[in-house]
């Protein structure tokens, strides 16, 4: 396992955000594919942890009927994207390792593809157990050791890394999905679709899929 141990500078989310196509033309599919391992939402306090655009969130609100829906992250342009789409929705800028909530506060949590940039994994991961309620569930989406974007920091490890973190922070895994990556021909870059076709292929191995859906329960 490698963990940076410099913060991610933020200029790097905040100068403009590098997931425009995702912001313009969210994946409701493979969204729901994972929110819903935290069904029922009706009626819950939902937080999204790193939110992003937050597609997520919005699904959670308005499909899911939770009755709370939070999303929170560290870039300011993200939320901004977030607010066009959703005013309604309380968005909330804050570093994931110090979250300004207090304990106890939700029941139900998503996170896809932000914990593995944070500067302190294991810190972040204290964090979210601290904000659930016991018994709560929550899903973490994170990347195998071999995935890597273009972020300035990246923690990677494989299965059982992570399964030793979620569980040394107070969680129990109720069960592994499997989040096969984008679609192969998400758009005209052939270096990138070269290499999600690879991921797929790879993904046939077991416990090298592209990302795990780890679904916990907060002890």
């Amino acid at each position: 396992m490698s963990q940076p141990a410099a913060p991610a500078p933020r200029e790097f989310y905040d100068s403009e955000y590098h997931f425009e196509e995702d912001a313009t033309r969210p994946d409701e599919k493979r969204i729901w594919h994972a929110l819903r391992h935290l069904n029922p939402l009706a009626g819950s306090e939902f937080l999204d942890l790193g939110c992003g655009a937050g597609w997520a969130t919005r699904l959670a609100k308005v499909e899911g009927n939770a009755q709370r829906a939070v999303g929170l992250d560290f870039s300011r342009t993200a939320l901004v994207l977030a607010r066009k789409h959703t005013p309604q929705i309380l968005w909330v800028q804050a570093d994931g390792t110090a979250l300004p909530i207090a304990d106890g506060t939700f029941d139900r949590l998503f996170c896809n593809g932000a914990l593995e940039h944070f500067p302190d994994v294991a810190k972040g991961l204290r964090e979210i157990a601290r904000i659930l309620r016991a018994g709560s569930t929550a899903v973490l989406i994170v990347p195998n050791f071999y995935v890597k974007t273009e972020q300035p920091m990246e923690f990677r490890t494989h299965y059982w890394g992570w399964r030793r973190m979620l569980e040394s922070a107070g969680f129990e895994l109720l069960k592994t999905g499997i989040d096969w990556g984008p679609p192969v021909f998400k758009n005209a870059n052939f270096k990138r679709s070269a290499a999600r076709l690879a991921g797929k292929i790879i993904s046939a191995i077991p416990f090298m899929q592209y990302q795990f859906i780890f679904v916990l329960r907060r002890k």
